[in-house]
């Protein structure tokens, strides 16, 4: 029988450790430590201390910065186990040269310095430049959910809050009617009254902090001016939809290069509309990318690709002003692709058993217009009138709505096909003037750049390029939650993981 040596874990050695060899060349730890002490120029960061005279002195923002780059490349996020981490694990300690900040200078430091971190990771892709790690040919644009540090529970409009006030109201006086019936018994338990009582309080507490925000609050309006939800615990946060259900967040937004795929440009979007940030990153990255000593020529030659969350009237109008080499599709590309003709037969067994809907509704492209009669005709071949030959919607579009009588839809066989809902009496159809998707547009000249080979072929890039990082930062350095509130410290903690991200390229391909 094998006989091996034994050995045990759960023991302790007085050895002597030099902090210089832990940081071992080739590795992670080492291109941190390289950057922040010959690299970056932390100079930035003086103009917030005025203690050359009187007062302690301040930790460096060397030390705070290795280590929480390095903690963050470990997926260590909360400023505790970092703090923690100092004092028990060997290489933080040599890192920060055996100090051991306290959990507060942590979190301060990953909160207030958004422009310097800013700046440290513009450093940071000029190096990649440097190193030749930047491809100078295409980068993609994408946005990824992540959670806040807020609960969805404290999510809504004023009318949202206004019926949970009155539900929390109710259930206060449930409670208590529920005591004034159990005095007149003798016999009480004395712990479920004391944990009511506790839940009295605290059902009393978000009454009044509701209250509090009806009083003096307003209501947060959305990219169309009408009212969203509203987060009283971090209220630049919102309601997305995601994989995972409804979450409370926001969305890290960043520009990446195909050939490493190093992140050019992060910014946090504390709203839906993904097009809201397009000409932001895709300025941020060409000003990184001047500032990589990539030639002016070759910055504008650069093709950008993005998802159809970019694609709106707005962007397709401003790269045209800028002249940009982009791909933006729309919502309805792959209709238009042949290459998903077939999609249906990869569909999961139980997805292809699901019945087909029932009712399938005609739309306006299958009303037909007589110009000698100058009347729509409905698919049933019933005329219909012109009730407003001035609709106007808020894209700024023109059209002319006409409505079928009501006595022709009562009776028509096809209305099962064309009205919905047993209230409606008379189907309405609105033809535009100048739709967007018909002429010499914006949007129509974007379709037919995309529908290309050229615009098929760049965007079938864009999932290998913007997708991995996501994957890496959220799965690998596991950024599944911000741990702040507010869009400029959630903005610097995710520029950190960005420059986390980069500096682990340049660890792997440049600095072996």
């Amino acid at each position: 029988m094998a006989r091996y040596k034994r050995y045990s874990i759960a023991q302790s050695l007085f050895i002597p450790v030099r902090f210089d060899e832990q940081i071992i060349p080739g590795t992670f730890v080492h291109a941190i430590n390289h950057l922040v002490d010959e690299v970056f120029e932390l100079s930035i960061f003086d103009k917030y201390f005025s203690n050359d005279k009187t007062g302690a002195p301040a930790y460096n923002p060397s030390i705070l910065l290795k280590i929480i780059l390095y903690a963050y490349s470990l997926g260590i996020v909360p400023s505790r186990r970092i703090a923690a981490c100092c004092e028990t694990n060997v290489t933080f300690m040599a890192l920060t040269g055996e100090s051991k900040p306290h959990y507060t200078t942590i979190a301060k430091f990953v909160s207030s310095y958004g422009p310097e971190i800013s700046e440290l990771l513009s450093i940071v892709i000029s190096v990649c430049g440097m190193e030749g790690l930047i491809g100078k040919k295409m980068f993609a644009i994408d946005g990824c959910k992540i959670s806040s540090n807020a609960s969805k529970e404290w999510s809504g409009t004023r009318k949202d809050f206004f019926r949970k006030k009155i539900k929390i109201e109710k259930s206060i006086q449930a409670i208590l009617k529920k005591h004034q019936a159990e005095d007149k018994v003798a016999s009480i338990d004395p712990d479920v009254r004391t944990n009511e009582e506790k839940a009295i309080q605290n059902l009393t507490k978000k009454a009044e902090k509701i209250q509090c925000w009806l009083d003096e609050g307003t209501e947060k309006l959305g990219s169309q001016g009408k009212p969203i939800k509203y987060n009283l615990t971090d209220p630049d946060s919102i309601t997305m939809k995601s994989s995972h259900g409804v979450e409370q967040g926001a969305i890290g937004v960043a520009a990446a290069d195909t050939k490493n795929q190093i992140i050019l440009n992060a910014e946090v979007l504390c709203s839906s509309a993904e097009s809201l940030s397009f000409s932001s990153m895709v300025n941020g990255a060409r000003k990184n990318l001047l500032r990589a000593n990539i030639a002016p020529d070759k910055v504008d030659e650069y093709i950008i690709t993005a998802d159809t969350g970019f694609h709106s009237v707005d962007v397709l109008k401003w790269i045209e002003a800028e002249k940009l080499n982009a791909f933006v599709p729309d919502k309805e590309f792959r209709k238009r692709d042949p290459r998903f003709a077939t999609a249906g037969r990869h569909k999961r067994s139980i997805d292809r058993k699901k019945p087909a809907p029932k009712t399938k509704y005609f739309n306006a492209s299958e009303f037909t217009f007589d110009p000698d009669k100058q009347k729509l005709i409905c698919p049933a071949g019933g005329e219909m009138y012109v009730e407003n030959r001035n609709y106007s919607n808020k894209q700024g579009l023109k059209g002319c709505t006409y409505a079928a009588k009501i006595t022709d839809c009562r009776e028509c066989k096809l209305r099962d096909q064309c009205i919905r809902g047993k209230k409606v009496k008379q189907r309405r159809v609105t033809i535009m003037y100048n739709s967007l998707r018909y002429g010499d547009t914006p949007v129509t000249r974007m379709i037919e750049r995309f529908d290309a080979p050229e615009g098929r072929y760049w965007y079938s890039r864009r999932m290998g390029t913007i997708e991995p990082v996501f994957a890496n930062i959220r799965s690998t350095l596991g950024l599944n939650r911000f741990t702040l509130r507010g869009k400029e410290k959630l903005d610097t903690q995710w520029k950190l993981f960005a420059m986390v991200h980069n500096i682990g390229k340049l660890a792997r391909y440049a600095w072996k």
